[in-house]
């Protein structure tokens, strides 16, 4: 979804239609994914700056993803 909106530069209405889900989906979606994505930032720059050991993830569970 992120990728989508962001990397892919797809209006909100777009990524909604190639995922099938509401629009209202996409914004909340980003919305948190881009909120876990600044929280992964801080706490990598707080801790002395050093690599996350794995993937962050940005979807839930449920998500469509």
């Amino acid at each position: 979804m992120v990728v989508l909106r962001y990397l892919e530069d797809l209006s909100v209405e777009d990524v909604a239609r190639i995922l099938g889900v509401r629009e209202g989906a996409v914004r909340s979606g980003c919305h948190r994914a881009l909120g876990k994505l600044r929280k992964a930032q801080l706490q990598q720059v707080y801790d002395g700056g050093s690599a996350p050991t794995g993937p962050v993830s940005i979807c839930s569970e449920s998500s469509p993803m």
